[in-house]
C-alpha cells in the first residue's frame, strides 16, 4: 500500500489569522502532518484559522476528525475556522458528515477571511 503525499504550508497572517494550505490526500497516513500544522497555528495564539482544501483531492474520516479537534479547541477560545475549497466531492463530504454546520464553507482564501 503506497503512502499518500501531503504538502502542508502554513503561514501566520496576522496575530490572530493564520493560514494551512495542503495539497494531496488528506488521509489516515498524511493526518499526523495535518494535525500537527494545526497544533502548531493553535499554539501560536491563532483565534482565525483558514483551512485551504483547493488542491486536496481526498478527505477521509480520520482527517475530518482532526478538522472537528481543532474546530472544538477554537470555539472554546471564542475562535473560527473556515474551509477553501471548490471540490464538490470534498463540500459534499462535509454536508454529509454535518461538519459544514460547524465550520465556514468558502470557495476562496480571500472569501474564508471575509466570513471569519
Amino acid at each position: 500500500m503506497a503512502v499518500s503525499d501531503l504538502t502542508v504550508r502554513s503561514a501566520r497572517l496576522d496575530a490572530q489569522t493564520h493560514l494551512v494550505a495542503l495539497a494531496g490526500e488528506l488521509d489516515l497516513y498524511s493526518a499526523d502532518a495535518f494535525r500537527s500544522a494545526l497544533d502548531e497555528a493553535l499554539d501560536d495564539g491563532a483565534q482565525r484559522l483558514a483551512i485551504d482544501l483547493t488542491s486536496v483531492d481526498f478527505i477521509d474520516s480520520v482527517a475530518l476528525g482532526v478538522l472537528a479537534n481543532a474546530m472544538k479547541r477554537l470555539r472554546a477560545s471564542g475562535g473560527g475556522l473556515a474551509v477553501v475549497s471548490g471540490n464538490p466531492q470534498i463540500i459534499r463530504v462535509f454536508e454529509i458528515t454535518g461538519l459544514d454546520r460547524m465550520v465556514v464553507l468558502a470557495g476562496s482564501v480571500n472569501e474564508a477571511l471575509e466570513k471569519l
